[in-house]
């Protein structure tokens, strides 16, 4: 298939696509699958994303192995995930730019899995990359594809408990480490995460500095822990974290957004309350953000229930 055809196919918003994941499928499976002299009502076939029936007819004819059947089964699975989890369409007439190499890459791994829990996490890759191209690195694809569904798992679990959208909590003098062993990440859990690639193992040192009258604070993007000095004195606390690394950045931002429990947030902003008196410590739900302010509801204070 010469490249003016593939981009005419990739393209959302023509006829030949319904959303731009089955766009990208069309021409993924017309440059693996459909040889050069491939009969004309196969690939109208594909345009019509008759992709199981084109399939089925390319294994019945050999001339596809049962490898490569398997291989395109799985990777469909997680098409039909993504298309779901697209939050938005590409309105008709708008021009994106993407990355035909890395949809080929993206299929070179994400094929190879028949895992369903592993599928939904490729499928929100894939939404994500579609929605939003160059969100996802090929090191990450790289990363995910070299990890276990245990290891993954314990990272989503992980993910419960990331501030800021960039690192996990360490300690506040001696309050952090007894609540983080609760929530499952301990010493072990952070060797893991460094090993993989998702986590700096280097702990990192800072510092939240309120003058009175001010707040600052922590938020997991759903809710925010926010500190305020009760009295007339500034207050510094430090704490140390552990940094999300790149990879681990762009595989949590495919997945924060499903994160609504703020047990974490709660159970910490009380032990931070009765290790500093002076702090005036509340939990409210965020209404949005704009750089580095976060909008709250101030009404709504879940450590004053």
């Amino acid at each position: 298939m010469d490249p003016v055809t593939l981009q005419g196919l990739v393209e959302i918003g023509t006829p030949l696509a319904g959303s731009a994941v089955s766009g990208i499928t069309t021409a993924l499976f017309s440059t693996l699958y459909l040889r050069k002299n491939i009969q004309m009502q196969e690939l109208e076939k594909l345009k019509a994303l008759e992709y199981k029936e084109i399939l089925d007819k390319l294994l019945n004819d050999g001339k596809i192995s049962h490898v490569e059947y398997y291989k395109a089964n799985n990777y469909l699975k997680v098409a039909k995930l993504a298309d779901k989890k697209a939050k938005q369409e590409r309105r008709r007439g708008e021009q994106v730019s993407y990355d035909f190499d890395w949809f080929l890459r993206f299929f070179e791994s994400a094929s190879n899995v028949s895992n369903e829990d592993m599928q939904k996490l490729w499928a929100t890759i894939l939404a994500g990359e579609v929605t939003n191209p160059g969100s996802f690195s090929l090191r990450t694809l790289d990363t995910v594809y070299n990890m276990s569904q245990n290891e993954a798992m314990i990272f989503l679990e992980a993910t419960k408990i990331i501030i800021d959208d960039s690192f996990f909590f360490s300690a506040m003098g001696d309050v952090g480490q007894e609540i983080n062993e609760q929530y499952g990440y301990n010493n072990d859990v952070l060797r893991l995460l460094e090993e993989i690639g998702l986590v700096n193992g280097l702990r990192m040192e800072s510092a939240l500095e309120l003058n009175p009258g001010e707040s600052g604070g922590f938020t997991n993007g759903k809710h925010l822990l926010l500190f305020t000095p009760k009295g007339e004195e500034s207050i510094s606390l430090r704490y140390t974290c552990y940094n999300l690394t790149l990879v681990g950045h762009q595989l949590y931002s495919a997945v924060h957004e499903d994160i609504e429990d703020y047990s974490y947030l709660y159970d910490l902003g009380k032990a931070i309350q009765n290790k500093y008196p002076s702090l005036k410590v509340s939990l409210h739900p965020t209404s949005g953000a704009d750089e580095d302010v976060v909008s709250y509801e101030p009404t709504i204070d879940y450590l004053s229930k």
